[in-house]
């Protein structure tokens, strides 16, 4: 009987090592990535029905840079009062000014802020987060704010049914 057990385990073994051998790696994507003509369909479709997740879908998973997307946003925050849409002008915007080593002008820092205040009033988990931040810290236009700071956490703590306090928050 042990020397069955011994044999049945080699067996095992050698048939796993035979079976990695055989096996290549599949290059499996974690998140799709649509080209240009995937994009351009929803694009199409998203501007015309108004679709925030149809939207979000398409900015989250197209190989579309910022520069082309970017009016798309516009649009969908302008006409259709989508928050994610409000919150990626300000998000690519923001990032635009970085990568390409460009300070934005007060007049376009007042612009993208209305639009990242905007997502923040539709509840947009990601520009309360970057207008407690804000607050908090402040920048070149606007100043630390504990109170304002604490309002947008109290309703970041409602909206993740969370209860972080300023002092822990960006910690």
């Amino acid at each position: 009987m042990k020397s069955k057990i011994v044999l049945l385990c080699i067996a095992s073994l050698v048939l796993q090592e035979v079976c990695a051998q055989n096996l290549e790696p599949i290059d499996i994507p974690i998140t799709p990535k649509y080209g240009e003509e995937d994009t351009n369909k929803m694009i199409n479709e998203f501007t015309q029905t108004g679709s925030c997740s149809l939207y979000d879908f398409c900015i989250s998973y197209s190989d579309a840079d910022d520069t082309k997307l970017i009016y798309y946003s516009l649009l969908m925050a302008d006409k259709y009062n989508c928050s994610e849409a409000y919150f990626n002008t300000y998000a690519m915007i923001m990032r635009m000014s970085k990568d390409y080593n460009y300070t934005l002008s007060e007049e376009l820092w007042h612009f993208v802020f209305s639009y990242l205040k905007k997502a923040g009033d539709l509840e947009h988990t990601g520009a309360l987060f970057a207008l407690v931040s804000l607050y908090k810290k402040g920048n070149e236009y606007v100043k630390p704010e504990y109170e304002r700071a604490e309002s947008y956490l109290k309703k970041l703590n409602k909206v993740m049914h969370r209860n972080w306090k300023l002092e822990n928050f960006g910690k």
